[in-house]
């Protein structure tokens, strides 16, 4: 196994409003943590305001060493198999849902909605009302320390070939999802939601042996845990008594060539669908209260021959997934109303980050809380949320905290003077230089010395030292800035439609999306970039109009961009703006009929933007971090001019970016790139000066937020994973 294994317990609590304080929340759980410290990793917590009550849920994440102790598995021939385990009825429950942000009470704020689009979500009923639980750290994978055995090694006469398993989920487009955390519906299709393939490579194609796929076999993991939960005076941290079921739901043979012909290149096969086309049966939501959780997760293995030795060996793929609770019933409805014209109004947010230093022989988990909450009760708007963090440093362990917080008087979300004095007051010595910034890294390509693979995360500094630690994913793009609603907006225009028998005016929308280049799709709306990226990179530009049947014509649209710019938030509150020149985009760009097509959906017919119209490479500009007391927030503008017929329509988006600072090569740090690292040609790479780090740097690790598997550094061997 890993060096470590996860486990998360969960605590809820109610108090009365009017004598709430951020301090009560789960004390005796800190408490019982305290007394063995080393075991802790994060803690967050929920805030639910209703009535006159606050509904506190908090997720603890903790570390065991050793491996998942009193762990039943039952496959599909046991006779438990069909037993179904709930809480009680009179605990409250989290669970998964595609739900409607209007159907939410609250909702988070820091994603962005399209047309009140379904999106899947944990969420938890409070008397007839619904509210969401966002960045739950779930994962049926980490708990039981499952390792994935993607690739297989010493393969052909010489022994130097290798063929290595990659599957991803697929983008569902009738509901929104987060993709780090995919999110399935019983009764739904296996093979829509995941693609598998296999890249096979022979250092020498003479000394190849011919080799075939012989079988493909999909299992569903499910995995429930029973906690006893935190009290006061216990002695030491409870482990869960698990139970996991093993449901195979298809295992077809098969007899697939597999093709190596080029040498140092890889030959990709994409497995039929036909080998794994089956449905999700009839299960529980991925779920938690505060006795028990159930998670899930999809493990493929495919088996391939050596037709000349007539041998054959198995690798595997486990992913983490969400089952969502829905009905067919359900399922129609948020369908047909995908497109309605309600709105979800919020109030004004804005986040706080507090870092600190702490000794590693001498860790006292529950100054951090206090720290916390003495920061917290120091902010003026109501506290939705917080989220605290340890990361190792290569001396000393770091803590990240985040509060979002929320407010109808803007005036609230500004950090007060007694918010920075609460601050000088609790932190260590060692925090006054402590910083979040953003680095992109680099490593060569071993198979070809004319490819890197280049990737960004965010990096931690303490006066002059770099601690590239592993930092939570939910951490990853935060921001300073105030916000008010959606943090990409929108923006329409009417149009005029002609159709076999009707003519109409239509609303044409343009939209902005946001591809996760160089890092994995963040929680939150917006992108991480460095110098000499192309916007074209990390965003695409749409325009939408609804489906409508029998079309014959629409107006043409012309487009051309105003301007792009970017703005440089200092914490002094001075604004540093960089604007593109304007180049060839005095010229309008036309976009018509012809070039709109049906989306897969099939509810609305939709025209990619040209990308020269809004691409633009990004200069060199002060990088983004956050400190205690000094920050600097960017922010991506584009502003479009759109012409129909005789009128115009100026539009704008305004999308919060974070800039990488130097890069780092770490070509002599024997480091494994992860799963979401672009593999980019070397003659490409314009992303300014890169610094070597030496191999025999004290700390130096690289764990993988990639969605479906974690890297390892190279020359470790994962261990055998406990389900065969």
């Amino acid at each position: 196994m890993e060096k470590y294994r996860y486990e998360t317990f969960y605590v809820f609590e109610e108090f009365v409003s009017e004598f709430f304080s951020l301090s009560k929340v789960a004390s005796s759980a800190l408490k019982a943590l305290s007394k063995d410290s080393s075991k802790y990793c994060s803690h967050n917590t929920r805030l639910y305001h209703y009535e006159d009550k606050v509904l506190a849920i908090t997720e603890f994440r903790v570390k065991f060493e050793d491996d998942a102790r009193e762990l039943e598995v039952i496959s599909s021939k046991d006779e438990k198999f069909n037993d179904v385990i709930k809480p009680g009825k009179e605990e409250r429950i989290v669970e998964c849902k595609i739900v409607k942000p209007r159907n939410l009470t609250r909702f988070n704020e820091e994603k962005s909605f399209h047309d009140n689009d379904p999106f899947a979500c944990m969420v938890t009923n409070i008397g007839k009302k619904i509210y969401a639980f966002e960045d739950t750290n779930l994962s049926l994978t980490d708990t039981l320390s499952i390792v994935s055995k993607p690739m297989l090694k010493g393969l052909g006469k010489d022994e130097e070939g290798f063929i290595t398993l990659k599957s991803s989920f697929n983008t569902i487009h009738w509901f929104i999802q987060d993709l780090n955390h995919p999110t399935l519906y019983p009764g739904m299709n296996i093979s829509e939601a995941l693609s598998i393939q296999v890249l096979c490579q022979m250092i020498d194609p003479k000394n190849s042996a011919p080799m075939a796929i012989a079988s493909v076999t999909i299992q569903l993991l499910e995995l429930t845990t029973y906690i006893e939960g935190f009290y006061e005076g216990m002695d030491s941290l409870p482990e869960a008594t698990k139970t996991l079921v093993v449901r195979t739901l298809s295992k077809n043979k098969c007899n697939v060539r597999l093709e190596h012909k080029r040498i140092f290149r890889e030959t990709k096969l994409d497995i039929p669908e036909a080998l794994y086309n089956c449905k999700l049966p009839e299960v529980e939501p991925t779920s938690f209260s505060q006795s028990m959780t159930r998670t899930y997760a999809f493990k493929v293995l495919v088996e391939v021959e050596d037709l000349e030795a007539s041998t054959s060996r198995v690798f595997d793929i486990v992913s983490d997934v969400n089952i969502a609770r829905t009905d067919h019933e359900e399922l129609r409805s948020l369908v047909q109303q995908k497109h309605s014209d309600t709105s979800v109004k919020s109030s004004g947010w804005a986040n706080r980050i507090y870092l600190d230093v702490h000794d590693r022989s001498s860790l006292d988990l529950s100054s951090i809380a206090d720290a916390v909450y003495d920061v917290s009760d120091s902010c003026g708007a109501v506290v939705e949320k917080q989220q605290t963090s340890l990361v190792e440093g290569d001396e000393n362990l770091l803590s990240i905290t985040s509060l979002s917080l929320s407010s109808a008087d803007e005036c609230n979300l500004h950090p007060s003077k007694g918010f920075y004095d609460v601050i000088r007051r609790t932190h260590s010595t060692k925090s006054e230089s402590i910083r979040l910034y953003y680095r992109w890294f680099i490593v060569k390509d071993d198979s070809d010395p004319g490819f890197n693979y280049v990737w960004v995360m965010p990096v931690i500094w303490i006066g002059y030292k770099l601690t590239p630690s592993f930092i939570p994913l939910t951490l990853w793009h935060i921001s300073n800035q105030i916000q008010n609603g959606d943090e990409i907006m929108e923006d329409w225009a009417k149009v005029f439609v002609c159709g076999t028998s009707f003519r109409s005016f239509k609303p044409l929308k343009v939209q902005a999306l946001v591809l996760p280049y160089l890092h994995p799709s963040l929680p939150k709306a917006g992108a991480i970039v460095t110098q000499g990226m192309k916007v074209s990179d990390f965003l695409m530009i749409k325009l939408t109009l609804p489906f409508f049947r029998d079309p014959k014509s629409v107006s043409d649209v012309l487009v051309k961009r105003s301007y792009l710019k970017f703005e440089n938030y200092r914490d002094t509150g001075e604004v540093v703006e960089h604007e593109a020149p304007a180049n060839n985009n005095t010229e309008y760009r036309t976009i018509k009929w012809a070039d709109f097509k049906l989306s897969e959906t099939g509810d609305e017919w939709f025209s990619d933007l040209p990308a020269d119209v809004y691409d633009y490479k990004i200069p060199k500009i002060d990088p983004t971090f956050y400190g205690n007391y000094r920050s600097r927030d960017v922010t991506l503008s584009i502003g479009l001019d759109v012409k129909i017929e005789s009128s115009y329509y100026p539009m704008s988006f305004e999308i919060p970016i974070q800039v990488c600072g130097e890069g780092i090569n770490l070509n002599s740090c024997n480091i494994t790139p992860p799963s979401y690292a672009a593999r980019v040609k070397s003659e490409w790479l314009d992303y300014g000066r890169c610094e070597q780090m030496s191999g025999d740097e004290p700390y130096m690790t690289i764990k993988d937020c990639g969605p479906f598997w974690e890297s390892v550094s190279k020359g470790k061997n994962p261990t055998e994973s406990c389900i065969n």
